[in-house]
């Protein structure tokens, strides 16, 4: 069993001794009614404020990012490999887009892995997330048609602190169930159409 704790202070010490050279915004688009995110660290890095769609209707905020190289590719072990090096890992895919979201929404494939934990790693952006209110770990919302998640193993399905939401189709949603006995921190939906109202049932 790993000691989450330990895992923890690896990842945030790993993030604060990063070197994120800053961005420079070439073209700006504005539009109204968007929350903007951002420290003074932060907004100088990032070349400006980060921006979110505001919620709505109650639901939650989901952190749902797709990295793209210029060249097209979307496959990588790490953010950085696909152009946008260190600071593109820190502060934005493990930082600003996750720091005023509610939960992060990944496939299985992602969630499969034994020591993944999808959070905010940097201390800055740690400190901004509990700044705005949020609790330190997002909820972490796997959707998946398959049922090999391996939740007798990997990080995420053995933290009581984490709260876990596996949105499946209805044939699997019972199978994993049946494997999530002694967790219930971990809780598998059956997701119906469209998406979101699993994410309004979950109250993740």
């Amino acid at each position: 069993m790993i000691d989450f704790d330990a895992y923890c202070r690896r990842r945030e010490e790993l993030a604060a001794r990063a070197v994120m050279p800053g961005y420079r915004t070439v073209r700006e688009h504005r539009i109204d009614g968007l929350v903007t995110i951002g420290s003074r660290r932060t907004r100088c890095l990032f070349d400006g404020p980060f921006y979110r769609s505001p919620t709505r209707d109650g639901r939650p905020a989901v952190s749902l990012v797709f990295v793209q190289s210029r060249d097209g590719n979307t496959v990588a072990k790490t953010p950085s490999a696909l152009g946008g090096g260190r600071t593109d890992t820190h502060l934005i895919y493990e930082g600003l887009s996750r720091v005023d979201a509610d939960a992060i929404m990944a496939g299985a494939s992602t969630a499969r892995g034994d020591r993944m934990v999808l959070s905010v790693w940097h201390p800055e952006l740690v400190r901004l997330r509990l700044d705005l209110g949020r609790p330190r770990h997002p909820a972490q919302v796997v959707v998946t048609d398959h049922a090999d998640l391996h939740i007798d193993r990997a990080l995420m399905f053995q933290v009581p602190e984490l709260r876990v939401c596996l949105v499946a189709t209805a044939d699997v949603a019972p199978v994993l169930r049946n494997q999530l006995c002694g967790k219930p921190w971990v809780e598998a939906i059956d997701a119906g159409r469209p998406p979101p109202r699993a994410c309004r049932r979950s109250g993740c």
